[in-house]
């Protein structure tokens, strides 16, 4: 699992923003940026990332929605959100919780506090998936033990 490269998923409309995020994540992992919210969902079912950074305030779907569609859906119900946004008042930071988002991160972004945030999210899913993995082995074995 350790040598296993994670994938984090960008979305927001500013080429700045997505720019300065993806630089700021892609010495921790893989990757993918995305410029436009209605393409994102299908990116993300594609792609199936270990974390999303996603920004609320878009043009045609916001953040909100997207992060909807993506706990409505099994396959990607489970992947972590971090929503970014310029907003930061406890109506969206509520709004944003509520829809099952782990983390929030204001504007402007702090670079390196927003990188410690996604490393502290990538390790607790490589935890997780390790987790997994060991029950899964931990399962199989118990099931070829002979009965007594």
């Amino acid at each position: 699992m350790e040598n296993e490269t994670q994938k984090v998923v960008i979305i927001d409309d500013e080429p700045t923003t997505l720019l300065l995020l993806e630089s700021a994540v892609e010495s921790l992992a893989e990757v993918v940026t995305v410029s436009q919210s209605v393409a994102a969902f299908s990116i993300i079912q594609a792609q199936l990332p270990d974390l999303i950074v996603l920004d609320i305030s878009m043009p045609e779907l916001s953040g909100f929605d997207v992060c909807k569609q993506l706990k409505a859906c099994p396959s990607t119900a489970s992947i972590p959100v971090i929503f970014i946004t310029s907003h930061s008042d406890t109506e969206n930071e509520h709004s944003a919780l509520s829809l099952g988002a782990i983390d929030f991160v204001s504007k402007p972004i702090n670079i390196e506090m927003c990188r410690m945030r996604v490393k502290n999210h990538l390790t607790l899913q490589s935890q997780k998936a390790l987790l997994k993995k060991v029950n899964q082995e931990l399962e199989a074995e118990k099931n070829n033990l002979p009965l007594h």
